[in-house]
């Protein structure tokens, strides 16, 4: 599974991701496309077949739908919240990466919450 780490998320979450999973392909935003707009994040990630992970609820649902309503698909998208203590984040999204295959991961959201995660 590819992923593409957002500017927003605690670098904690990467080391827990890779510590738990070390096989597991992760970049940050920051390394590779830093201070793009969200529009583009969302271009790069679906171009590239990473799955975004990401704090912003505000601003990305907006630019994924867009996408969706000019044709244009997105390689995946994992909303995390911001109060979710990081190692029970990393549990809940290593879970969510096993439940599906990439291509599985075309065009879908899940959340990871503090109560529990669900996909769409």
């Amino acid at each position: 599974m590819r992923l593409l780490l957002d500017e927003d998320l605690n670098n904690n979450l990467m080391r827990g991701l890779i510590a738990r999973q070390p096989d597991l392909d992760v970049v940050r935003a920051q390394d590779v496309i830093q201070g793009r707009p969200d529009d583009y994040v969302l271009q790069w990630a679906s171009e590239n077949e990473r799955i975004l992970v990401t704090h912003d609820i505000r601003s990305i649902p907006t630019h994924c739908q867009t996408r969706w309503e000019n044709d244009l698909s997105v390689a995946g998208i994992i909303y995390v919240e911001q109060i979710i203590p990081i190692g029970q984040a990393v549990e809940r999204i290593l879970e969510l990466l096993h439940d599906y295959s990439p291509e599985d991961w075309v065009d879908r959201t899940a959340y990871v919450t503090r109560g529990a995660f669900q996909s769409d």
